[in-house]
């Protein structure tokens, strides 16, 4: 094979791999929207008959993580669900962060109580993170390590919530 012939062939090569990635990019974009929503529902029907006032919407994202693989078909920007929780002076936020980082879809909980020092408090939630037991998705408080991480259940949904009470 000539020089020219396998250059010719890694171009293709390459092309094909980066269209492949583009595509995954595009499929987990999707995946992180559709478990968010699921999330959001599932948050909301755990808060059912609480009294909490809870409200859906769907926000921008702007994700920087997304934005360094060029000519996956989105400039990194892209809708995802939002939820806000109120009880009184006392809220909580629910949004996404990013899409690729320490785990798959990381979100964060911010529970801000004006009544208690510190204010706010913050948890991270990942979509999926590596050697993850199960399937569903995990949390943890921000600045703990992500093997502290464990698998969100409404026992541990209350528990982190509690100052929203």
């Amino acid at each position: 094979m000539s020089a020219k012939d396998d250059f010719f062939k890694k171009v293709k090569e390459n092309r094909n791999s980066g269209e492949e990635h583009a595509e995954r990019v595009r499929q987990d974009i999707t995946l992180f929207r559709s478990r968010l929503s699921e999330l959001a529902e599932q948050i909301t029907q755990w808060l059912q008959g609480s009294g909490i006032e809870i409200t859906r919407t769907e926000t921008l994202l702007n994700d920087d993580s997304v934005k360094q693989f060029p000519g996956n078909g989105t400039d990194g920007t892209y809708k995802t669900p939002q939820v806000n929780l109120k009880n009184g002076e006392k809220v909580a936020e629910l949004k996404a962060e990013c899409l690729y980082g320490a785990g798959l879809g990381c979100v964060s909980l911010i529970i801000t109580n004006p009544y208690r020092a510190p204010s706010k408090t913050t948890f991270k939630l990942y979509m999926n993170i590596k050697n993850q037991p199960e399937e569903g998705w995990m949390i943890k408080i921000e600045h703990m390590p992500i093997h502290h991480a464990k698998l969100l259940t409404e026992e541990i949904f209350f528990g982190a919530i509690e100052a929203l009470a």
